[in-house]
């Protein structure tokens, strides 16, 4: 069916439009040949199989390993090698390789990434394939490279390893190769055609496209990740149905993917029924679910709805008072549970009023510990009295949490949570405190649980997570939650593969505290992982449009251009380094006028990407504008000039090198540019580069 549908749109759109562009690879773990591969693999055993019963040809083995001599000759040689490539041909190809060569299989489009160094396959498929290659085909012996004919009937044709006359190969193919009797919806060729034809679709193409790879035999799943990451949320929706209705076991990965990258309720509520119905029994499997079940399912300590509207309609916690006599308060709520019969409530007012004090004494930055170690003796006397007193489980809590003891801290929060929201203290320092302590000591608790489970351990109870993130939403909104707060919580979302939902809480959070230094930091790891250090440009001017701190965000904006920039050079790309390092002085001078307060921290900075913009002019060979470049940041900063930027290179040695070229080619002109600018502006740094 999907194929009577593409043929409205193939001719429309390359085929290199489905691969995608290919990542940075790492050169340590195995050279990527410097001619593209030409030999068309299958991307699964199953794929292979079927397009065998379809052509009648017979299976072509292969298995290469990085750093072997005679694999990689095969790499570089013969598998780059028409000649070879079409005597391929006459076999249904599959590729095994336990090495990686790329970051990800797909972008964060959802295109593919082929292999640089085999071509048509992912890294993840060549890799995946292996295992089941060994079991049917190896015999228990795993080397490599090895080359084997397999019948239609089963028979092996031929298997060549441990040999250094890779001219047996070439004979064998000769020998065994048949030709195609037809063609199959099963083969990657075709399966790239049907994912450049959703690329080049318009939205009602792309709709129908979606609609037919639900029902397609074939299970076309590619084009469904490419509905799934499409920008369209309606074409997300109708990828989502696709995958609902053609979801078998060999689509688990992608369900759980799709899940994990997904913030939105409902969705995620439909994606975990198609996650329940084709589910294995693999550890990794049922942690997905509980994980996803946990999340959907309300928590039964924390009503996070019931607890936004309370605290909505709470009078505002008074700033405390500086001139408050703790001491006198504390000695008059001594006597009063000094005396016979006090009961729970006595000892719990006793309490508070010492962690009152304490709080007063650590913004100070003094002592506390005696005043804790009070508020606890005064917390179990109360305990003692009325082991169901939520007050007292609710002071029990905020001690424990304000001594480390995260776990202890929350198990009273769980009694103290439910009557804390009827209460009228909803909205104060300590409820916050408390849901914290519930939260964070959760997250502690699932963080150890996970550390055993990988050992072997049991699974933990997913009530754990239902309640830290219901606490951590609640904290979110609430006007004493922190940055540090919402910061675990994206955390322990991102822990536990939860992106989406990791995503949305950073944005919320940032949008509450758009200066937070670690904060940004977790926003620039997040768009580093999905789309690359280069996508951070276009989500800082997305996150600008939702943030009204504009001074802030222009100021990280700019700061991770300068990360930009040196990431860029390190790598030889210096053109784009260039415009990097103009973003970053753009921004910085943007933070500055919308906040005069940031115009200190913006100068220095905008001054470190000027210098930097100058190394990259100069090995461009622009001496003139380096030398304006150089100046201009050095005059703005001075004391820039012995910072190391993250290429472990100052201003002043590059000032250096650009004076020495200055006299290696005669450009007085520029020496005196450069003296102009600096003599006055920073003597003491035009002394040290001349001397």
């Amino acid at each position: 069916m999907i194929r009577r549908t593409l043929a409205v749109v193939l001719s429309l759109a390359p085929l290199a439009a489905a691969q995608g562009p290919a990542r940075d690879v790492d050169r340590s773990r195995g050279a990527i040949p410097r001619k593209p591969p030409r030999i068309r693999w299958q991307r699964t055993l199953a794929d292979a199989e079927a397009v065998a019963e379809r052509t009648g040809q017979p299976l072509l083995v292969c298995v290469n390993m990085n750093f072997e001599p005679a694999s990689e000759r095969l790499a570089h040689d013969r598998y780059t090698d028409e000649a070879f490539a079409a005597l391929t041909r006459g076999f249904v190809a599959v590729i095994a390789s336990p090495d990686r060569h790329t970051e990800r299989d797909y972008d964060d489009q959802g295109r593919r990434v082929p292999c640089p160094r085999f071509g048509c396959v992912t890294c993840g498929e060549h890799i995946a394939i292996e295992p089941l290659l060994f079991e049917r085909f190896f015999a228990g012996n795993r080397v490599a490279p090895r080359h084997m004919g397999i019948a239609r009937d089963g028979r092996t044709l031929f298997d060549i390893y441990l040999t250094n006359d890779l001219g047996r190969i070439d004979a064998a193919l000769r020998e065994h190769g048949k030709p195609a009797t037809g063609d199959s919806p099963f083969d990657s060729a075709a399966r790239e055609a049907e994912e450049a034809a959703y690329l080049a679709a318009d939205a009602g193409q792309r709709a129908a496209i979606l609609a037919a790879a639900g029902q397609a035999g074939h299970k076309p799943f590619d084009v469904i990740r490419l509905g799934l990451r499409d920008a369209d949320p309606a074409l997300r929706a109708r990828a989502r149905e696709a995958l609902a209705a053609a979801a078998t076991p060999a689509a688990l990965a992608l369900v759980i993917e799709t899940l994990d990258e997904e913030a939105e309720s409902t969705a995620r509520e439909a994606l975990l029924a198609v996650l329940d119905k084709i589910a294995d029994d693999r550890p990794e499997t049922e942690l997905a679910r509980r994980v996803h079940r946990a999340m959907l399912t309300p928590s039964k300590v924390v009503d996070r709805a019931a607890w936004r509207a309370a605290v909505a309609r709470a009078t505002p916690e008074p700033p405390p008072d500086p001139e408050e006599d703790h001491d006198a308060r504390i000695e008059e709520l001594s006597t009063a549970a000094a005396r016979e019969g006090a009961g729970a409530e006595a000892f719990v007012a006793l309490g508070e009023a010492a962690v009152k004090f304490a709080r007063a004494r650590m913004a100070a930055g003094r002592d506390v510990r005696f005043l804790l170690a009070d508020a606890e003796q005064a917390a179990e006397q109360a305990l003692a009295r009325d082991a169901k007193d939520p007050r007292a489980h609710a002071l029990r809590a905020e001690v424990a949490y304000l001594l480390g003891e995260r776990e202890r801290a929350a198990e009273h929060a769980r009694n103290a949570l439910p009557a804390l929201l009827a209460s009228d203290r909803v909205a104060t320092v300590h409820a916050a405190t408390v849901l914290a302590a519930l939260a964070e000591g959760n997250t502690q608790t699932i963080y150890a649980a996970e550390a055993k489970r990988a050992a072997g351990g049991p699974m933990w109870d997913g009530a754990l997570l239902a309640d830290a993130d219901a606490a951590y939403a609640v904290l979110a909104e609430h006007p004493a939650g922190t940055a540090a707060q919402a910061g675990a919580h994206v955390d322990l979302l991102g822990f536990l593969g939860l992106r989406g939902c990791a995503r949305a809480a950073l944005r919320q959070a940032l949008r509450r505290h758009p200066a937070d230094a670690k904060l940004h930091e977790r926003f620039r790891s997040q768009v580093a992982a999905a789309r690359g250090p280069a996508g951070w440009t276009a989500a800082y001017a997305d996150l600008a449009s939702s943030i009204d701190d504009r001074a802030s965000v222009a100021w990280f904006a700019g700061y991770a251009e300068l990360v930009l920039a040196e990431h860029l050079k390190r790598q030889g790309d210096d053109r784009t380094a260039l415009a990097a390092y103009d973003r970053a002085i753009e921004g910085m001078q943007a933070s500055a006028r919308a906040n005069p307060g940031y115009a200190d921290s913006a100068g220095w900075y905008a001054a470190l990407a000027a210098c930097g913009r100058a190394r990259v002019l100069l090995d461009l060979g622009d001496l003139a504008a380096a030398g304006s470049s150089i100046a201009q940041g050095i005059a703005r900063a001075p004391a820039v000039a012995e910072q190391e930027d993250g290429l472990g290179r100052t201003p002043l040695f590059t000032l250096k090198q650009i004076l020495a070229r200055c006299r290696a080619d005669d450009r007085a002109d520029v020496r005196d540019a450069i003296e102009r600018d600096l003599a006055a502006a920073a003597p003491d740094v035009w002394a040290r580069a001349t001397q």
